[in-house]
């Protein structure tokens, strides 16, 4: 990828950077709403508010339904993407969830480093991965990452999580190669989960017997 290509997410990384500085330094202010989040990149497409609802889903908080909570926006995002609309408000209950400081400037840094390095490695490439077509079916997988990541599934966040952020960078890159690679790792979470599923049946079935 150019330089003139990847200016702009270098742009965005730091921004984001500067978000996280600017909330260390705001004692006052610890609880951070994720529309700012939102706001912090400048601009709303359905891949940007996608990486928004999906990192904070990775990240496990104690007592915290974070995943459940962010796979609502996560179903919009789905409802979006099939009818063909290029960006989804949040709800006004959502826009306003409470993120810790700590785990705002976390996320941040986090999607900074994501599109810095996503930046170095993506380029335009199998177009009819990215297309308006395509994304409409790719709502679909959409929604049922967000369902895996709404079941209360021990670990069950990360993999659908990843893959969601693999897919919504891959798109912002118009990258197909990394949309099927995200489809892989949504792959992977579903195995994951029948895994788990067949486990428990299996463990079942023994303390019945």
């Amino acid at each position: 990828m150019n330089a003139a290509n990847s200016t702009p997410h270098i742009n965005l990384a730091r921004r984001l950077r500067r978000t996280a500085r600017a909330l260390r330094s705001d004692l006052a202010g610890e609880a951070t709403e994720l529309q700012t989040l939102l706001e912090a990149h400048g601009h709303s497409s359905l891949a940007v508010v996608l990486v928004v609802l999906a990192v904070p889903a990775m990240i496990p908080v104690p007592g915290v339904p974070v995943g459940a909570i962010m796979s609502v926006g996560m179903y919009l995002v789905a409802l979006a993407m099939i009818l063909g609309l290029d960006s989804v408000p949040l709800p006004r209950r959502l826009a306003q969830v409470k993120l810790s400081g700590r785990l705002a400037r976390i996320i941040l840094h986090r999607m900074a480093w994501l599109y810095a390095w996503t930046g170095r490695y993506a380029r335009p490439r199998l177009g009819w991965l990215t297309g308006a077509a395509a994304k409409r079916c790719l709502g679909l997988f959409v929604a049922v990452m967000a369902t895996v990541i709404f079941l209360p599934i021990p670990l069950g966040n990360i993999a659908p999580g990843a893959a969601l952020v693999m897919l919504a960078l891959s798109l912002l890159f118009m990258d197909g190669l990394g949309v099927l690679v995200s489809l892989g790792m949504g792959g992977l979470a579903l195995g994951y989960m029948a895994a788990l599923g067949g486990g428990a049946i299996w463990a079942a079935s023994l303390l019945g017997a």
